[in-house]
């Protein structure tokens, strides 16, 4: 579909000014459709198994680890003086799923307030803080 629109398949040129680099025949618009209900068709049956497996781990895993998932989780990000979202400057802001701010810090201090760990159950690290 990519070489079809954009000429090539990788970094394809396809919209310029005044209309589209490589303008397709109605015999390559038939073949994206059907390429897209295939793809289409694909993701949603995937989906639908990825959901099933979701849902049997989080039966299979203990009612803490549950918990720790569904209800502990803070959420941290980076705020101004008035705790209005900022991405260049201020303060770390962390607050719990009930709205509740648990600290706030300069992001300098970061080892003071977060641990990183491996937890047994997962193959990432971590942070708790």
């Amino acid at each position: 579909m990519i070489r079809m629109i954009g000429g090539r398949p990788i970094h394809p040129v396809a919209a310029i000014p005044g209309g589209m680099s490589h303008p397709i025949t109605e015999e390559q618009r038939q073949e994206i459709i059907a390429i897209a209900r295939k793809n289409v068709s694909s993701a949603s049956s995937r989906s639908a198994v990825h959901k099933h497996r979701a849902e049997e781990h989080r039966l299979r895993r203990p009612d803490h680890q549950r918990r720790l998932h569904a209800e502990d989780v803070l959420h941290g990000a980076l705020v101004d003086s008035n705790n209005r979202l900022n991405f260049y400057d201020g303060k770390v802001r962390v607050v719990g799923p009930d709205g509740v701010e648990h600290c706030k810090y300069a992001p300098n201090d970061y080892r003071e307030y977060v641990a990183e760990r491996v937890e047994p159950w997962s193959r990432t690290s971590s942070s708790r803080i």
